[in-house]
């Protein structure tokens, strides 16, 4: 009789125990939802880069300036006697106008190219008091005509050039402006971004070589459920001989 005690006994036990584990099934299946629907709603309210950068303004506008001499193919270069001086106003006022371009903000500039050998010239644009600095390989001056007096009056297409190295300038202004066409542009995406802003103490001006990265990043909102967590997107800025451009990562 005692022998058959435990064998009930054992057999109460392991059936409780079984109940215990069927009913603990649920719970921790309920448990999982929770924590990921949890996970779900706060993880946006997490964001590492939610309170970076400084917003941009929604009208801020380019205010591009002009170069430091006239337009060649409308007025001639000034004072110009021989090719190289009529080529060197020509390269003159293309890179200023490209340095203005890239910067859109009107600030103090100047240049000055020289030539370093038959066909190549060496330019430097000082915008803002730093300077921007090039070299470009001038192909064709065969027709170019030059002739005495205060001005020079020819046809710039006459003359063909490439730039085969070349600095730019990349402006906060011209950073900010890009931001916005960025956002704009991702209005026609499946994931939009919103809030642009970049770095406080981004440099109003600085030089770095085309294609190359500058210095600081820009922010925006991401959005849509593709985009989840809907973390700011952070924003690499790289300079580009037409504008900066900004690259999220």
């Amino acid at each position: 009789m005692s022998s058959e005690t435990p064998e009930t006994s054992s057999a109460s036990d392991s059936s409780h125990e079984g109940r215990n584990g069927l009913l603990s099934k649920p719970i921790k299946v309920a448990l999982v939802i929770v924590l990921v629907v949890g996970v779900v709603l706060l993880a946006p309210r997490f964001d590492p880069r939610g309170g970076d950068g400084e917003p941009i303004p929604a009208d801020l506008a380019a205010s591009p300036g002009t170069p430091s001499l006239p337009d060649p193919s409308e007025h001639g270069v000034e004072g110009a006697e021989t090719e190289e001086e009529v080529v060197a106003g020509v390269l003159r006022y293309a890179m200023e106008s490209a340095v203005l371009e890239q910067a859109q903000v009107d600030l103090e500039i100047s240049s000055e190219c020289t030539p370093s050998s038959d066909t190549v010239y060496e330019c430097t644009v000082t915008f803002d008091g730093q300077p921007v600095r090039s070299t470009i390989e001038v192909q064709d001056v065969s027709s170019l005509e030059v002739t005495s007096g205060e001005a020079t009056v020819m046809d710039t297409s006459r003359i063909s050039y490439e730039v085969v190295e070349q600095e730019v300038v990349v402006t906060d202004r011209a950073v900010q402006l890009a931001m916005l066409d960025a956002v704009a542009a991702s209005q026609t995406l499946d994931t939009t971004v919103s809030n642009p802003r970049c770095d406080e103490d981004l440099p109003p001006v600085q030089v770095v070589p085309d294609g190359e990265q500058a210095e600081g990043n820009c922010y925006a909102d991401a959005e849509g459920w593709q985009a989840w967590p809907n973390w700011s997107e952070v924003y690499d800025l790289t300079g580009g001989s037409v504008g900066p451009q900004v690259t999220h990562r």
